[in-house]
């Protein structure tokens, strides 16, 4: 597993990793590899544990698990915000 802090140490090549956990965007490239969680990923899902046993990598977020409630965050990214925003008037 690698922990990233700064953009500069994410992984070039994606393998020899089980998965990648980054403060830092970590784009595209290992995401269909292996679960890749970033600082998008926890603003989107809350917060993300993640379990490691025999049978692999079990994943779970903070806001999955509560469901979609009112008290849930549903976060939404800028353009979609000025979007929904122009669609309203």
């Amino acid at each position: 597993m690698a922990i990233v802090t700064g953009a500069t140490a994410l992984p070039v090549k994606c393998g020899g990793l089980d998965a990648i956990v980054s403060q830092v965007p970590a784009g595209f490239r290992c995401r269909s590899m292996m679960p890749v969680i970033d600082r998008i990923d926890s603003w989107r899902r809350g917060a993300v544990a993640l379990w490691l046993d025999r049978d692999g990598i079990t994943i779970e977020s903070a806001n999955e698990i509560r469901g979609d409630r009112p008290w849930v965050p549903h976060p939404r990214a800028k353009r979609e915000q000025a979007r929904a925003g122009t669609a309203e008037r």
